[in-house]
């Protein structure tokens, strides 16, 4: 975790979960922290991608199966592309 921020993501995540024990929280600190991380990485990737070619070999969209769910339960569904 980013020390600079660390009580601060510890404080805001115990008031969001308040039945969660102190070790949950830093667990979810942690995730937080990586999610970040990860979101981080995929931003410096989107530069390289210049063609449809190239982000087809990063990106993997199958709308089936969230699209079936949507009309199984009888409400409808908002696909946003760019």
């Amino acid at each position: 975790m980013v020390k600079i921020r660390r009580q601060l993501v510890l404080q805001n995540l115990a008031m969001v979960f308040p039945a969660r024990r102190e070790k949950e929280i830093r667990q979810l600190a942690r995730q937080v922290y990586r999610n970040q991380a990860e979101n981080l990485l995929d931003m410096l990737r989107l530069s390289s991608m210049k063609t449809s070619e190239d982000a087809s070999k990063l990106l993997t969209i199958d709308a089936t199966e969230f699209l079936a769910k949507t009309t199984h339960v009888k409400k409808g569904a908002v696909l946003v592309s760019a």
